[in-house]
């Protein structure tokens, strides 16, 4: 599908140039057809194989991507592979590998009388029975520590990519209204100009609202490069080729709602609350592990041995069997106990810690959706009355009753009031996310 010039560009005759206000009129509406036909063969080239790669996936799709090039889920196999072989290690009697020794007797050196003899003996450590129930209770509080910071892993990731997400609507939103700002900016140079050339007001005022123009543009500039910036750390974070979502508003909202009058269970299923009790349950298995391993294992052995006591006698076999009961000492592990308690205590404090964090970043985001919603009333108020004041006193400058400055200070204070009302709705999402994240709930 094509389009066929709209115009020549050719010189206009003076009394042309006088009507600028009319011409935009004009122009605009051949730009926004000349944008449709523009926008339509560009949808009909389009691959659908790239149409689907630019398409912007869910917070939930991008965690799932996200999460397969985490490095907890690339160890996963092998961190699950070392606990079932130390499960398998204490399911059978002997707690170590057994050894196999081989003894040889001669009198080559000294009388040489013949005396010629061969031994093999097999030991095999025995569990200790207190050991071995430490051990196997240990194995399985360390595999609830490594499920559960797993999912404390996701639930973080999660946390970062609704950062970021909602650090982009921002900007996104900034960006729309900066360009919005910049069209506007635009139209009033234009008619400020035309005034000029008219004589009816001072060329001063023209370059004021070049200057806006100017202003305008920057702010498209920054808010394009913050966009940039996000998107890039986004798809470093996803390893997505596209823009983050925008941050649904599916969560209702706690207006009234003071720290002291929510409930704790709020937070008892939180995964990184989990985790910190996982912790510290390991570390008391540890514990109790290191004070019940008072003694060597008991070791039982067989042993087989030929020998004949002189040249031409007749070989004689033997078999023995062996007990060897090790006696173990109240110091034996003082040192390693001590320094497990000290991971115990580490763990209890971190636990502590994360209670109270839990809690502080829960009465936060209800304080903060809370306080959006309350400013998304007054930023609609101070919109409707600014906008109002803008149109009027846009009017007022047209009719020649009011200065440029006065326009030019209308015009930014409804830009100011409509960027307030944008935010405070964004602010609003992001505070019901970060809810959501603080009750430890994934996208």
């Amino acid at each position: 599908m094509a389009c066929a010039p709209f115009f020549n560009a050719q010189a206009h005759s003076p009394e042309d140039q006088m009507n600028v206000f009319r011409h935009s009129k004009i122009w605009a509406s051949l730009l926004a057809v000349l944008a449709f036909c523009t926008a339509a063969t560009a949808q009909q080239s389009t691959p659908p194989a790239l149409a689907s790669a630019i398409a912007t996936p869910s917070l939930r799709d991008a965690l799932e991507s996200a999460w397969q090039k985490h490095p907890f889920l690339r160890s996963e196999a092998n961190r699950r592979a070392e606990i079932a072989g130390r499960k398998l290690q204490t399911q059978g009697l002997i707690s170590a590998p057994p050894t196999l020794g081989l003894i040889h007797n001669t009198d080559l050196i000294g009388s040489n009388n013949g005396l010629r003899g061969l031994e093999a003996e097999f030991t095999a450590p025995l569990w200790n029975r207190s050991l071995r129930s430490a051990t196997q209770s240990q194995i399985e509080r360390d595999e609830q520590r490594f499920v559960l910071a797993g999912q404390a892993a996701k639930l973080k990731l999660a946390g970062e990519l609704r950062e970021v997400a909602s650090k982009y609507s921002l900007a996104l939103a900034d960006l729309t209204l900066a360009k919005r700002k910049a069209v506007e900016a635009s139209v009033l140079a234009d008619d400020v100009a035309r005034r000029v050339r008219a004589g009816d007001i001072a060329r001063v005022d023209n370059l004021m609202a070049q200057s806006t123009v100017a202003q305008a543009n920057a702010q498209i500039e920054a808010a394009q490069l913050e966009l940039s910036a996000l998107q890039s750390q986004w798809q470093m974070l996803t390893a997505l080729n596209s823009a983050p979502p925008t941050l649904p508003v599916n969560f209702p909202p706690f207006v009234g709602v003071s720290a002291q009058s929510m409930p704790s269970a709020d937070t008892q299923n939180h995964p990184q609350l989990l985790e910190a009790q996982a912790v510290m349950a390991a570390s008391q298995a540890k514990l109790n592990a290191t004070l019940a391993d008072s003694r060597d294992p008991m070791e039982v052995g067989v042993s087989a041995a030929r020998e004949r006591s002189a040249r031409g006698n007749t070989a004689e076999t033997s078999m023995k069997f062996s007990v060897r009961i090790p006696f173990g000492g109240a110091s034996r592990n003082d040192a390693k106990a001590a320094a497990v308690r000290a991971e115990l205590d580490e763990a209890q404090s971190a636990l502590e810690a994360m209670q109270r964090q839990l809690q502080a970043e829960l009465a936060t985001a209800h304080a903060q959706s809370a306080a959006a919603q309350r400013q998304i009333v007054l930023a609609e108020q101070r919109a409707k009355i600014a906008a109002e004041a803008q149109s009027l006193y846009a009017k007022s400058f047209r009719l020649g009753e009011t200065d440029l400055v006065t326009r030019l200070r209308a015009d930014n204070e409804k830009f100011d009031a409509d960027l307030a009302l944008s935010r405070a709705q964004l602010q609003l999402q992001r505070a019901q996310s970060q809810m959501q994240h603080s009750l430890g709930l994934l996208p």
